[in-house]
Protein backbone atom coordinates (compact mmCIF):
# COMPACT_ATOMS: atom_id res chain seq x y z
CA UNK A 1 0.00 0.00 0.00
CA UNK A 2 1.10 3.75 -0.52
CA UNK A 3 3.54 5.17 1.59
CA UNK A 4 5.52 8.42 1.49
CA UNK A 5 8.32 6.33 -0.01
CA UNK A 6 6.24 5.19 -3.01
CA UNK A 7 5.07 8.62 -3.84
CA UNK A 8 8.82 9.81 -3.51
CA UNK A 9 9.80 7.01 -6.00
CA UNK A 10 7.06 8.07 -8.52
CA UNK A 11 8.25 11.64 -8.60
CA UNK A 12 11.98 10.96 -8.21
CA UNK A 13 11.89 8.24 -11.45
CA UNK A 14 9.79 10.61 -13.55
CA UNK A 15 12.21 13.98 -12.63
CA UNK A 16 15.12 11.60 -13.58
CA UNK A 17 14.09 10.04 -17.04
CA UNK A 18 11.25 12.55 -17.67
CA UNK A 19 14.68 15.35 -19.63
CA UNK A 20 13.64 18.82 -19.12
CA UNK A 21 10.34 18.74 -19.77
CA UNK A 22 10.09 16.26 -17.07
CA UNK A 23 7.95 14.02 -18.88
CA UNK A 24 8.31 10.43 -19.46
CA UNK A 25 6.39 7.25 -21.37
CA UNK A 26 4.26 5.42 -18.98
CA UNK A 27 6.08 1.90 -20.27
CA UNK A 28 9.31 2.90 -19.67
CA UNK A 29 8.34 4.32 -16.25
CA UNK A 30 7.10 0.97 -15.15
CA UNK A 31 10.28 -1.26 -16.56
CA UNK A 32 11.99 1.28 -14.25
CA UNK A 33 10.15 2.05 -11.20
CA UNK A 34 10.52 -1.87 -10.67
CA UNK A 35 14.36 -1.78 -10.74
CA UNK A 36 16.65 -1.64 -7.56
CA UNK A 37 13.90 -1.99 -4.77
CA UNK A 38 13.79 0.44 -1.70
CA UNK A 39 13.46 -0.85 1.99
CA UNK A 40 10.38 0.23 3.09
CA UNK A 41 8.25 0.38 -0.25
CA UNK A 42 6.71 -2.44 -0.07
CA UNK A 43 5.72 -4.62 -3.26
CA UNK A 44 8.17 -3.65 -5.82
CA UNK A 45 5.25 -4.55 -9.01
CA UNK A 46 3.89 -3.32 -11.82
CA UNK A 47 0.28 -4.04 -10.53
CA UNK A 48 1.46 -2.25 -6.93
CA UNK A 49 2.92 0.62 -8.50
CA UNK A 50 0.04 1.24 -11.31
CA UNK A 51 -2.49 2.18 -8.17
CA UNK A 52 0.46 4.20 -6.38
CA UNK A 53 0.50 6.03 -9.64
CA UNK A 54 -2.91 6.59 -9.66
CA UNK A 55 -3.18 8.35 -6.32
CA UNK A 56 -0.56 10.78 -7.39
CA UNK A 57 -2.53 11.75 -10.74
CA UNK A 58 -5.65 12.21 -8.12
CA UNK A 59 -3.74 14.47 -6.32
CA UNK A 60 -2.40 16.29 -9.41
CA UNK A 61 1.43 15.69 -8.69
CA UNK A 62 1.18 13.62 -12.01
CA UNK A 63 -0.39 14.13 -15.17
CA UNK A 64 -1.16 11.84 -18.50
CA UNK A 65 -0.39 13.66 -21.76
CA UNK A 66 -0.42 11.44 -24.94
CA UNK A 67 0.88 8.31 -23.32
CA UNK A 68 3.69 10.43 -21.49
CA UNK A 69 3.83 11.02 -17.35
CA UNK A 70 4.51 14.56 -16.85
CA UNK A 71 5.37 16.01 -13.38
CA UNK A 72 2.76 19.32 -12.21
CA UNK A 73 3.67 21.70 -11.08
CA UNK A 74 2.41 20.94 -7.53
CA UNK A 75 4.96 17.68 -8.53
CA UNK A 76 8.21 19.44 -9.29
CA UNK A 77 7.17 21.62 -5.88
CA UNK A 78 7.38 17.75 -4.42
CA UNK A 79 10.25 17.22 -5.77
CA UNK A 80 11.71 20.25 -4.03
CA UNK A 81 11.04 19.12 -0.92
CA UNK A 82 12.43 15.55 -1.16
CA UNK A 83 15.74 15.70 1.19
CA UNK A 84 19.03 16.22 -0.68
CA UNK A 85 22.06 13.77 0.35
CA UNK A 86 25.37 14.89 0.92
CA UNK A 87 26.81 14.14 -2.49
CA UNK A 88 23.02 15.98 -4.04
CA UNK A 89 21.02 13.17 -4.95
CA UNK A 90 17.63 13.01 -3.31
CA UNK A 91 16.77 10.61 -0.40
CA UNK A 92 14.01 8.33 -1.30
CA UNK A 93 13.47 6.98 1.80
CA UNK A 94 13.39 10.39 3.86
CA UNK A 95 10.28 10.88 5.83
CA UNK A 96 11.24 14.43 6.57
CA UNK A 97 8.32 16.69 8.57
CA UNK A 98 8.66 19.25 5.70
CA UNK A 99 8.02 16.50 3.40
CA UNK A 100 5.11 15.40 5.56
CA UNK A 101 3.35 18.69 5.55
CA UNK A 102 3.67 19.08 2.05
CA UNK A 103 2.38 16.22 1.41
CA UNK A 104 -0.39 16.66 3.90
CA UNK A 105 -1.26 19.86 2.32
CA UNK A 106 -1.53 18.79 -0.97
CA UNK A 107 -4.49 15.91 0.17
CA UNK A 108 -6.29 18.90 2.14
CA UNK A 109 -6.24 21.23 -0.22
CA UNK A 110 -7.20 18.61 -3.17
CA UNK A 111 -11.10 19.73 -2.71
CA UNK A 112 -13.53 16.36 -1.78
CA UNK A 113 -10.29 13.49 -2.03
CA UNK A 114 -10.67 12.66 1.63
CA UNK A 115 -14.34 12.60 1.73
CA UNK A 116 -14.17 10.40 -1.69
CA UNK A 117 -12.15 8.00 -0.01
CA UNK A 118 -13.91 7.66 3.13
CA UNK A 119 -17.42 7.80 2.31
CA UNK A 120 -19.20 5.48 5.27
CA UNK A 121 -16.27 6.13 7.75
CA UNK A 122 -17.96 7.72 10.69
CA UNK A 123 -15.94 9.79 13.24
CA UNK A 124 -16.83 9.87 17.38
CA UNK A 125 -16.01 13.32 18.41
CA UNK A 126 -14.66 12.70 22.02
CA UNK A 127 -14.16 15.96 24.22
CA UNK A 128 -12.24 14.99 27.50
CA UNK A 129 -10.77 17.71 29.90
CA UNK A 130 -11.31 20.62 27.45
CA UNK A 131 -9.87 18.50 24.24
CA UNK A 132 -11.42 17.05 21.64
CA UNK A 133 -10.28 13.87 20.04
CA UNK A 134 -11.54 12.61 16.92
CA UNK A 135 -12.09 8.69 17.13
CA UNK A 136 -13.02 5.98 14.25
CA UNK A 137 -13.42 2.15 15.46
CA UNK A 138 -11.67 -0.28 13.74
CA UNK A 139 -14.31 -1.99 11.82
CA UNK A 140 -15.67 1.82 10.73
CA UNK A 141 -11.97 2.11 9.78
CA UNK A 142 -12.37 -0.61 7.49
CA UNK A 143 -14.49 0.96 5.72
CA UNK A 144 -12.05 3.61 4.40
CA UNK A 145 -9.76 2.85 1.17
CA UNK A 146 -6.86 0.39 2.28
CA UNK A 147 -4.46 2.21 0.30
CA UNK A 148 -5.67 5.49 1.60
CA UNK A 149 -5.87 4.49 5.37
CA UNK A 150 -1.69 3.02 4.77
CA UNK A 151 -0.89 7.01 3.58
CA UNK A 152 -2.89 8.23 6.55
CA UNK A 153 -0.77 5.68 8.88
CA UNK A 154 1.97 6.77 7.35
CA UNK A 155 1.38 10.08 7.76
CA UNK A 156 0.65 10.22 11.19
CA UNK A 157 -2.83 11.42 10.35
CA UNK A 158 -4.51 8.41 11.51
CA UNK A 159 -2.59 6.67 14.61
CA UNK A 160 -4.12 3.02 16.04
CA UNK A 161 -3.99 2.21 19.72
CA UNK A 162 -6.79 0.47 22.23
CA UNK A 163 -8.28 -0.69 19.06
CA UNK A 164 -9.63 2.15 17.46
CA UNK A 165 -8.02 4.83 14.89
CA UNK A 166 -7.50 8.55 16.20
CA UNK A 167 -7.69 10.93 13.51
CA UNK A 168 -5.71 14.29 13.68
CA UNK A 169 -7.39 17.67 13.71
CA UNK A 170 -5.60 18.45 10.37
CA UNK A 171 -8.08 16.44 8.44
CA UNK A 172 -11.07 15.41 11.24
CA UNK A 173 -13.04 18.61 9.23
CA UNK A 174 -12.90 16.47 5.94
CA UNK A 175 -14.68 13.29 6.52
CA UNK A 176 -17.84 12.91 5.32
CA UNK A 177 -19.63 11.96 8.42
CA UNK A 178 -19.17 12.41 12.37
CA UNK A 179 -20.94 12.10 15.85
CA UNK A 180 -20.81 13.19 18.69
CA UNK A 181 -20.63 11.82 21.65
CA UNK A 182 -23.52 12.45 24.52
CA UNK A 183 -22.34 15.10 26.84
CA UNK A 184 -23.69 16.18 30.68
CA UNK A 185 -23.88 19.88 31.93
CA UNK A 186 -21.02 19.32 34.30
CA UNK A 187 -18.90 18.19 31.65
CA UNK A 188 -19.87 21.42 29.50
CA UNK A 189 -19.11 23.31 32.51
CA UNK A 190 -15.61 21.82 33.17
CA UNK A 191 -14.65 22.42 29.20
CA UNK A 192 -16.18 26.07 29.37
CA UNK A 193 -14.07 26.68 32.80
CA UNK A 194 -10.71 25.35 31.31
CA UNK A 195 -11.41 27.54 28.22
CA UNK A 196 -11.95 30.42 29.81
CA UNK A 197 -8.76 29.60 32.08
CA UNK A 198 -6.72 29.04 29.10
CA UNK A 199 -7.87 31.68 27.33
CA UNK A 200 -6.71 33.89 29.79
CA UNK A 201 -3.52 32.14 30.33
CA UNK A 202 -2.77 32.35 26.99
CA UNK A 203 -3.21 35.98 26.34
CA UNK A 204 -0.81 36.60 29.61
CA UNK A 205 1.40 34.65 27.41
CA UNK A 206 0.94 36.54 24.34
CA UNK A 207 2.00 39.91 26.69
CA UNK A 208 4.91 38.53 28.04
CA UNK A 209 5.82 37.64 24.09
CA UNK A 210 5.44 40.67 23.14
CA UNK A 211 7.68 42.14 25.83
CA UNK A 212 10.15 39.94 24.92
CA UNK A 213 10.25 40.65 20.73
CA UNK A 214 10.26 44.73 21.52
CA UNK A 215 12.81 44.37 23.93
CA UNK A 216 14.87 42.15 21.39
CA UNK A 217 14.23 44.72 19.11
CA UNK A 218 15.69 47.99 21.07
CA UNK A 219 12.77 48.98 22.38
CA UNK A 220 12.32 50.95 25.46
CA UNK A 221 10.95 49.69 28.69
CA UNK A 222 8.48 52.93 28.86
CA UNK A 223 7.47 51.47 25.88
CA UNK A 224 7.40 48.04 26.30
CA UNK A 225 5.58 48.65 29.62
CA UNK A 226 2.58 50.24 27.80
CA UNK A 227 1.86 46.52 26.41
CA UNK A 228 -1.69 45.23 27.18
CA UNK A 229 -4.62 43.00 27.16
CA UNK A 230 -7.58 45.20 26.22
CA UNK A 231 -9.71 42.10 26.87
CA UNK A 232 -9.94 43.20 30.40
CA UNK A 233 -11.24 45.99 30.10
CA UNK A 234 -13.78 45.46 26.76
CA UNK A 235 -14.54 42.20 25.31
CA UNK A 236 -15.56 43.90 21.94
CA UNK A 237 -12.79 45.38 20.86
CA UNK A 238 -12.30 42.55 18.43
CA UNK A 239 -8.93 41.79 19.48
CA UNK A 240 -7.12 41.10 23.25
CA UNK A 241 -4.25 43.14 23.53
CA UNK A 242 -2.83 46.45 22.23
CA UNK A 243 1.24 46.46 21.00
CA UNK A 244 4.17 48.36 19.22
CA UNK A 245 5.38 46.49 15.99
CA UNK A 246 9.13 48.11 16.60
CA UNK A 247 11.16 50.83 16.79
CA UNK A 248 9.73 54.56 16.52
CA UNK A 249 6.20 52.94 17.57
CA UNK A 250 5.21 55.66 19.74
CA UNK A 251 1.08 54.97 19.45
CA UNK A 252 -0.46 50.98 19.35
CA UNK A 253 0.38 49.71 15.84
CA UNK A 254 0.03 45.96 16.51
CA UNK A 255 -3.78 44.72 17.32
CA UNK A 256 -3.21 41.22 18.22
CA UNK A 257 -6.05 38.50 18.76
CA UNK A 258 -4.89 35.28 20.78
CA UNK A 259 -6.26 31.63 20.43
CA UNK A 260 -5.46 28.80 21.84
CA UNK A 261 -5.90 25.11 21.28
CA UNK A 262 -5.15 21.89 23.74
CA UNK A 263 -4.73 19.96 20.48
CA UNK A 264 -1.66 20.19 18.19
CA UNK A 265 -3.10 21.45 14.99
CA UNK A 266 -4.28 25.37 14.56
CA UNK A 267 -8.14 25.36 14.91
CA UNK A 268 -9.74 28.06 16.57
CA UNK A 269 -13.18 30.03 16.24
CA UNK A 270 -13.55 33.53 14.43
CA UNK A 271 -15.88 35.60 15.57
CA UNK A 272 -17.74 38.36 12.77
CA UNK A 273 -16.82 41.23 15.44
CA UNK A 274 -13.07 39.88 14.95
CA UNK A 275 -13.04 39.26 11.55
CA UNK A 276 -14.94 42.55 10.93
CA UNK A 277 -12.06 44.39 12.68
CA UNK A 278 -9.14 42.31 11.23
CA UNK A 279 -10.20 43.52 7.36
CA UNK A 280 -10.05 47.37 8.91
CA UNK A 281 -6.82 46.80 10.22
CA UNK A 282 -5.02 45.27 7.69
CA UNK A 283 -1.35 44.93 8.28
CA UNK A 284 -1.74 46.20 12.04
CA UNK A 285 -3.97 43.15 13.05
CA UNK A 286 -2.43 40.02 14.53
CA UNK A 287 -3.49 36.21 15.33
CA UNK A 288 -1.80 34.81 17.76
CA UNK A 289 -2.37 30.96 17.81
CA UNK A 290 -1.05 28.37 20.80
CA UNK A 291 -1.30 24.77 20.16
CA UNK A 292 -0.85 21.96 22.40
CA UNK A 293 -1.35 24.85 25.43
CA UNK A 294 -0.86 23.91 28.39
CA UNK A 295 1.32 20.93 27.32
CA UNK A 296 4.79 20.63 27.70
CA UNK A 297 5.07 20.79 23.94
CA UNK A 298 3.24 24.03 24.00
CA UNK A 299 4.50 26.51 21.36
CA UNK A 300 3.22 29.64 19.74
CA UNK A 301 2.55 29.56 15.70
CA UNK A 302 4.34 32.27 13.30
CA UNK A 303 2.09 34.94 14.24
CA UNK A 304 -0.38 35.60 11.49
CA UNK A 305 -0.46 39.27 10.01
CA UNK A 306 -3.18 40.78 8.30
CA UNK A 307 -5.41 37.42 9.07
CA UNK A 308 -8.20 38.72 6.64
CA UNK A 309 -6.01 38.79 3.89
CA UNK A 310 -4.56 35.46 4.38
CA UNK A 311 -7.88 33.35 5.10
CA UNK A 312 -10.16 35.19 3.49
CA UNK A 313 -8.70 36.48 0.22
CA UNK A 314 -5.82 34.13 -0.30
CA UNK A 315 -7.81 30.95 1.41
CA UNK A 316 -4.51 30.02 3.35
CA UNK A 317 -6.82 27.33 5.50
CA UNK A 318 -10.38 25.93 5.42
CA UNK A 319 -13.19 27.81 7.22
CA UNK A 320 -16.36 26.02 8.30
CA UNK A 321 -19.14 28.86 8.96
CA UNK A 322 -21.37 28.17 12.31
CA UNK A 323 -24.95 30.13 11.90
CA UNK A 324 -26.72 31.43 15.14
CA UNK A 325 -29.91 32.60 15.09
CA UNK A 326 -31.02 35.15 17.69
CA UNK A 327 -34.69 34.78 17.52
CA UNK A 328 -37.50 37.13 19.09
CA UNK A 329 -40.41 35.10 19.79
CA UNK A 330 -44.09 36.86 18.69
CA UNK A 331 -46.09 33.81 18.76
CA UNK A 332 -48.46 33.06 21.73
CA UNK A 333 -47.19 33.52 25.23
Amino acid sequence: MPKIINFNKIICTIKKFGGVNCQMPQNDFFGEIIKNPQVGEGLVMVTVYKKHLEMCKELELVKEDSGNLVLTKQGLEYYDTIKLSENGKKIIDAKTNELKEKLIKIIINKSGFIKKQTEEGVIDIHINNGETKFVISKSESQKISKKFRSLLEDLELITFKNNEYKISEKIATEFSKTRTRPQSAKELRDILKLQEENGEKSEEEAVKYEKRRLKDLGVKQDITDRVKRISEINTREGYDIVSFNGLGSLKYDRFIEVKSTTGSYPIFYWSENERLVAEKLGDEYFLYIYVNFGKTDQRLITPIKNPYHEIVDEKHGSVHEITTWRVKWDGKI
